[in-house]
């Protein structure tokens, strides 16, 4: 959600990605980051601040620099509401096409966000 502030970290060569996002987090505990708020490692930016953990982030980030999406949103918080995924899947897709790779067309993003809306749905049903 966005209750902060969008704070875009750059890291630069030889920083630890892990302290990075542990950084990005306390600020958004702090109110001054939100969900929207990206890091930039190694070329590659992502809203971090939408992940729960580094893990889910580094798995995202390296799904990413593999070009491997095939099963990309397996990797994404189910707890997103659709404006962060949507966000999300458009970065993940500029980031594909910078690096040269096919992105994700606007149909395959609502697609994909209307997939998600549904299994919330459906689990909150139960």
């Amino acid at each position: 959600m966005k209750n902060g502030y969008t704070v875009d970290l750059k890291m630069l060569p030889g920083g630890d990605a892990n302290a990075t996002f542990t950084q990005l987090k306390a600020l958004q505990t702090l109110g001054i980051a939100d969900t929207f708020s990206s890091i930039t490692f190694n070329g590659i930016t992502l809203p971090a601040g939408a992940f729960d953990t580094f893990e889910q982030y580094f798995q995202v980030y390296g799904a990413v620099a593999s070009n491997n999406l095939s099963n990309i949103m397996s990797l994404l918080p189910a707890n997103l509401p659709p404006m962060a995924l949507d966000n999300i899947l458009n970065s993940i897709s500029r980031e594909s096409v910078k690096a040269g790779k096919a992105g994700f067309t606007p149909d395959e993003i609502d697609g994909m966000i209307e997939e998600r809306v549904r299994e919330i749905s459906t689990s909150n049903q139960k």
